[in-house]
């Protein structure tokens, strides 16, 4: 037993019986997972306690063995003795795949930045149309940002008022720094006005896409953890690459970087013009500011000085930014303009 779970019986019905394990991650939510390691004399596995139902492992494994038939290397699912890609144990479900060794992807790492980009933009272009496996149910999110930023503008303005009343230092923060964030939370929303839906390109996508879940080796960049992985517009999964790209590495929200990855990603699965409002309309809201606001102020217990001083940190982090997050979206609009020979009317 291994904290009232019989990792023995699980690991038995994938046919291991000798080896050790070293818990890597647990998320106790009601989404809970648990990783494991399993380590037998010549291998190396990943065992996950997941939160799914059957209908989404099997789309999982679908995605992944339409991967592995287009000669990608990622994780593999190994299959029970009951020929099944996963076992049951206690009501949830236990997958077991190969370990994949080596080392997360970093931001600042430029030249790793645009392998990562070359392996996702030709998943997208391979996987526009597929056959699922029998009983498992797609994940679909084809989501209309508009939407959202509609609802993301009225709860800036909600804080906006909260903030006002509160009049802390944290609200003081938010003030100063309020117009700037939602100049940027209007475009993102005009910018989704003047982007055409019909036109984005429908690919399986990864749906986290990000460097954690990105690993490089000397010879190979391998994605990993498909959990979230889904039916959307190609352009968000590269979308969500660059958000997080942009605020993380060495030199951030740097234009010619980003167009050096658009270009990469360009000459394996071309972009159309819808796809780059829908980036630029995307790029530009400053999530992050809201984010952390929304916490603060509606936080569920009275913060402790520490947890206050932790929020008043975050949200200076998040705004520091945003002169260079302004800058950027200028200049990517300037160059979407001057690339398509077209005036941008966001009005």
């Amino acid at each position: 037993m291994y904290k009232n779970i019989d990792l023995s019986y699980i690991l038995s019905n994938f046919n291991i019986k000798n080896y050790k394990i070293k818990k890597i991650k647990e998320k106790t939510s009601k989404k809970s997972r648990i990783i494991y390691k399993i380590t037998t004399f010549d291998k190396s596995f990943c065992l996950k306690q997941t939160y799914f139902n059957v209908q989404k492992i099997l789309f999982i494994y679908s995605y992944l063995e339409w991967l592995k038939l287009y000669k990608f290397e990622v994780p593999y699912f190994i299959k029970s003795i009951n020929n099944k890609p996963f076992t049951l144990y206690n009501n949830k479900i236990y997958t077991l795949s190969n370990w994949i060794s080596g080392n997360k992807l970093l931001y600042n790492n430029l030249d790793d930045c645009i392998r990562a980009i070359k392996i996702i933009s030709k998943i997208h272009f391979h996987l526009n149309k597929i056959d699922f496996i029998k009983y498992s149910v797609p994940t679909i999110n084809l989501v209309n940002i508009k939407n959202k930023f509609i609802k993301y503008i009225q709860d800036l303005h909600k804080l906006h008022e909260i903030a006002k009343l509160k009049n802390d230092k944290f609200s003081k923060i938010f003030l100063s720094n309020f117009y700037n964030s939602l100049y940027l939370a209007n475009n993102a929303y005009r910018y989704s006005l003047i982007t055409n839906f019909k036109n984005l390109n429908i690919s399986l996508c990864h749906g986290d896409y990000v460097n954690k879940n990105i690993i490089i080796n000397d010879k190979s960049v391998i994605p990993i953890d498909f959990d979230r992985c889904c039916i959307n517009y190609s352009i968000y999964d590269f979308g969500y690459f660059l958000k997080r790209y942009l605020k993380h590495s060495f030199d951030s929200w740097n234009i010619k970087n980003t167009l050096t990855l658009l270009n990469y990603y360009n000459s394996n699965n071309p972009i159309f013009i819808d796809e780059y409002f829908y980036l630029l309309s995307y790029l530009s809201f400053p999530y992050k500011f809201l984010k952390i606001s929304k916490l603060y102020f509606h936080s569920n217990h009275i913060l402790t000085n520490k947890e206050i001083e932790n929020y008043e940190n975050n949200l200076i982090k998040s705004c520091n930014d945003f002169d260079k997050h302004l800058l950027f979206i200028k200049n990517f609009e300037q160059y979407i303009s001057s690339k398509f020979n077209m005036k941008i009317n966001k009005s």
